[in-house]
């Protein structure tokens, strides 16, 4: 994983564009055109999808591979 996108999105946790939550319930299904919270880009149906339920109500979802990295950079 690259370090410099690991310090991209851990900068984006800090300036609250992204959770620092974990997700409350993850569900895993077929992308239906969300943006993917880490990259902004679409999801495609053709790409699988996790909807991450958050406390307080908010939901975000992301690109398998960028869900990896979100949680990489929350853990360091």
């Amino acid at each position: 994983m690259d370090e410099s996108e690991i310090r991209r999105i851990q900068s984006s946790i800090a300036g609250r564009q992204l959770p620092d939550v974990d997700c409350l319930v993850t569900w895993y299904h077929s992308g239906r055109g969300e943006l993917c919270a880490v990259c902004e880009r679409r999801i495609l149906s053709t790409e699988p999808a996790i909807e991450c339920d958050l406390p307080g109500g908010t939901t975000v979802w992301f690109h398998v591979p960028c869900h990896a990295r979100w949680q990489a950079a929350r853990e360091r």
